[in-house]
């Protein structure tokens, strides 16, 4: 098509030259009255014709640019059909769900803490509830998740005890720990309860908990925090319910002999971790049966080691201030303990505490060792030394092969670090990490050069893995 003619009339676009604008504005200067002439009525036609024509264009344009749009649209998901992940067996995606979906954290205020730590501040979502996203994303992961029970198996339920009663419970809460419970169907269950004030077991009690105390022949993990001591009446466990055959692992932060009675018949009980509190040895707990066990205090070893001589791993979180005595005279073996944990908690008032307890060990089949202290702001760190002949001591009184040594927040020199290294050539993984408040750093040249494989002999000949963390200003 000529582009010089308009593609409506046919009209020469160049007449629109035709009246040149010096003409147009001499003869504005002279005429008195109205031009009469047809060249003016033809221009006002053509430029009427052009705006129509441009009206025309433009919602044509438009038109093109919806279509474009909508194929656009239509490229993306033609993409997504042939996206590599649609490719992934469902197996491959269910073990993906499965790593993902390693808790669930369902509040029942939202905004609540927890004590738990496991969940950065202000974080939901895939973070938070894992099992709920990946179900919400489609029908495929949706047909996935539904049919992996295990995925909405792990809880942890954050309550608000103040308010837990059955007639201010929140109901959304309540439905959100039910449609969890239905979906998880028969798989077992990891149970996280964290509750947030002291209160009577008649008071904690809430609807979402006795949905719970429903599912005891489910529990595989159960872990009850807070400062209340573990009851039947806060689950509503029915009175006729004394057997908790899957439970593997308990974890209380305070336990009494009622606590423990509670679950005197769990035959497969294996673990269990107390954080505040002496473990009443007196109950009816099945003590033999277990294999590792978490404890506040170091007093009546002997008892606890009598009670449970199939122990393979203990955990001491040993709190300063309180006076303790040599736990064994002389040291005594536990043949069985393959993985010692030692943990000082608390402000320092006594530097010989941790050298007490490993002056009362024997362990010939010890193969982890933890030797540690938390971070406290203001501590002296000549308060916390550990004595190089205590560790030299027990390491050759127990003749053991080491093979994972972690110490952390204690102060050692390079030295003594060095020493103790040439008592463990065994090791495969070596952690040491500085105390943030330390006055001195084992952090030195000559320790990491003593750590290189140049150095003869080898220090550490099958060492595998290695940390180490320096808080120190300068190197």
């Amino acid at each position: 098509m000529d582009s010089s003619k308009c593609p409506t009339c046919g009209t020469s676009l160049s007449n629109f030259t035709a009246l040149q604008i010096e003409e147009c504005g001499t003869l504005l200067h002279s005429q008195s009255g109205p031009l009469d002439s047809p060249g003016v009525a033809e221009t006002i036609s053509l430029i009427d014709n052009c705006a129509s024509e441009i009206d025309r264009l433009q919602l044509q344009v438009e038109a093109f640019s919806s279509r474009q749009r909508q194929l656009k649209e239509y490229q993306v998901k033609l993409r997504s059909l042939v996206a590599p992940v649609r490719k992934v067996p469902n197996e491959v995606l269910m073990s993906i769900f499965n790593l993902v979906s390693q808790d669930n954290l369902l509040w029942e205020e939202q905004g609540l803490s927890s004590s738990l730590d496991l969940w950065p501040a202000g974080e939901y979502g895939l973070t938070t509830m894992p099992a709920l996203v990946l179900s919400s994303v489609c029908s495929r992961w949706r047909q996935i998740s539904l049919s992996y029970s295990a995925l909405w198996s792990r809880m942890s339920l954050v309550l608000n005890v103040d308010i837990a009663n059955s007639e201010d419970s929140n109901t959304g809460f309540f439905t959100m720990v039910k449609l969890y419970i239905d979906r998880s169907r028969t798989s077992l269950l990891r149970l996280r309860i964290d509750t947030r004030h002291q209160n009577s077991p008649d008071k904690l009690r809430n609807p979402a908990l006795s949905l719970l105390g429903q599912t005891t022949e489910r529990w595989h993990h159960l872990m009850f925090i807070g400062i209340n001591y573990f009851r039947r009446e806060i689950f509503s466990i029915p009175d006729n319910v004394h057997d908790f055959p899957c439970l593997k692992e308990l974890e209380l932060d305070a336990g009494d002999m009622v606590s423990l009675e509670v679950f005197r018949r769990a035959p497969n009980l294996r673990r269990l971790g107390m954080t505040c509190g002496a473990i009443e040895l007196t109950s009816n707990f099945p003590w033999p049966q277990l294999t590792s066990a978490a404890l506040t205090g170091a007093e009546g070893l002997d008892k606890v080691m009598d009670c449970c001589p199939n122990l393979s791993s203990i955990r001491f979180q040993l709190y300063w201030g309180s006076p303790l005595s040599p736990l064994s005279h002389p040291p005594r073996a536990f043949p069985n303990i393959r993985s010692l944990s030692i943990i000082l908690a608390g402000n320092s008032s006594d530097v010989n505490t941790l050298d007490i307890v490993l002056s009362s060990f024997i362990c010939p089949s010890l193969t982890s060792l933890t030797l540690e202290r938390p971070t406290f702001k203001g501590d002296s760190a000549s308060e916390c030394a550990l004595l190089l002949h205590t560790l030299e001591s027990f390491l050759i009184r127990s003749s053991c092969a080491l093979a994972n040594l972690l110490i952390r927040g204690l102060e050692l020199s390079d030295n003594d670090l060095v020493a103790v290294f040439k008592r463990v050539p065994s090791l495969t993984s070596l952690v040491v990490e500085d105390n943030w408040h330390m006055d001195s750093s084992s952090m030195t040249p000559a320790l990491i050069r003593s750590l290189h494989s140049a150095s003869n002999p080898l220090l550490l000949p099958k060492l595998c893995h290695l940390v180490l963390t320096y808080a120190g200003n300068g190197f």
